[in-house]
């Protein structure tokens, strides 16, 4: 129909889906606000604080999808040479950690090698993988629910 917004392209107008943009959140959760200014109201917005990170990654991580500032990052690692490598995570309540590995990035197959969750209050979380010897590889950090 002309004339008629659907952000998503899944058929349904965004006045009738309660989620406009398919980014996982309703809109009455996203609201109509507008902090990073592009002209996208949040609710068909799927980086509603331009920080690039999806709204949605921000929900599961217990960040803000509307504060640039707040955001999953890792605070540091550190480097344990041969015995292994640290990471400092800034933790959120109910959120489960992983540290995972891989020794290619070309088709990477991700290892849990650290894990800590349920975590029952925000507190920095310390993931450490030892003895990994002179083996070369690839770090992530991950957060769920």
């Amino acid at each position: 129909m002309e004339g008629v917004i659907d952000t998503d392209g899944d058929g349904l107008p965004d006045y009738l889906d309660t989620d406009s943009d398919n980014g996982g959140l309703t809109d009455l959760v996203e609201g109509m606000g507008n902090p990073d200014g592009d002209a996208l109201p949040n609710y068909r917005d799927l980086d509603s604080d331009n920080d690039s990170q999806s709204d949605a990654a921000e929900t599961i991580a217990g960040t803000s999808p509307t504060n640039a500032a707040n955001k999953f990052v890792i605070a540091s690692a550190q480097s344990l040479g041969v015995d292994g490598i640290s990471v400092t995570l800034v933790g959120k309540t109910g959120r489960i950690y992983d540290l995972q590995r891989t020794a290619a990035l070309v088709v990477p197959a991700w290892t849990n090698v650290a894990s800590v969750g349920l975590l029952t209050s925000n507190q920095p979380v310390v993931l450490t993988h030892t003895n990994i010897g002179a083996s070369q590889g690839f770090y992530r950090a991950t957060v769920h629910q």
